[in-house]
């Protein structure tokens, strides 16, 4: 079993509202264990795995030569409403935005005019 961690970027947010989580993962690791770990971690049978990787680059860090660190993402699709722990935070803004769009009352306030000022 692989170690899974939830990824959220503007990007991740936006999937997971529709039902795609995304998760990174070591570079080691595949498709089978990716969803051996979402079954006995999250308990969850996703629809579809997706992997991306990004792999070491040689860069220089303070003159000298130096590998970024890769790593591997996967978008998991999960059916409709199953959810991954982690994303939770994500889901609950969608729920507030809906909350603030409800229709405001259509009755209007009476205006009461200002009394004039007593000029000397």
């Amino acid at each position: 079993m692989i170690k899974l961690y939830p990824y959220i970027s503007e990007k991740s947010a936006d999937l997971a509202k529709r039902g795609k989580f995304t998760m990174l993962a070591p570079l080691s690791a595949t498709k089978s264990q990716v969803l051996n770990s979402l079954r006995k971690v999250f308990e969850v049978q996703p629809i579809k795995i997706n992997p991306i990787t990004k792999k070491s680059l040689p860069r220089l860090k303070l003159r000298k030569a130096a590998l970024d660190r890769g790593f591997k993402k996967f978008i998991v699709t999960l059916p409709k409403g199953k959810t991954i722990v982690g994303f939770e935070s994500v889901l609950e803004e969608k729920k507030d935005k809906k909350d603030k769009k409800t229709p405001v009352s259509q009755e209007k306030k009476a205006v009461t005019p200002k009394a004039p000022k007593d000029e000397k």
